[in-house]
C-alpha cells in the first residue's frame, strides 16, 4: 500500500505519465494522469507487487479526449488492477 504521492513518482515516470515537481501540492488539471494514478493507488491494498507499474501504464494510455470522463469501471476493463472490488 502506498501512502504518499511521492511514492508513486517512479512508476508514473516509467510509464510516461507527466509528474509534478512537488507531488504534495499540484493542480489536477495540469497533471490529470498523475492525479488519477494517485487517487487509484494511494491507501489501497496492492493485488500484486507489479500493480503500480501496470496501473501506471493503463493510465498513461488514456486518450487526451477521455482523460476527464473516464470511470473506474472503464479503467478496470482496460486492465487496471486494484485491491478491492468495484461495486
Amino acid at each position: 500500500m502506498f501512502a504518499f504521492p511521492e511514492m508513486l513518482i517512479q512508476a508514473a515516470k516509467e510509464a510516461g505519465i507527466k509528474v509534478p515537481h512537488n507531488a504534495k501540492d499540484f493542480e489536477a488539471s495540469e497533471f490529470p494522469r498523475f492525479h488519477i494514478f494517485c487517487n487509484i493507488q494511494l491507501g489501497v491494498p496492492l493485488p500484486h507487487p507489479f500493480a503500480p507499474g501496470d496501473n501506471a501504464k493503463v493510465i498513461a494510455a488514456i486518450k487526451d479526449e477521455e482523460i476527464h470522463t473516464i470511470t473506474i469501471n472503464d479503467l478496470e476493463e482496460r486492465g487496471l488492477a486494484i485491491g478491492f472490488p468495484i461495486p
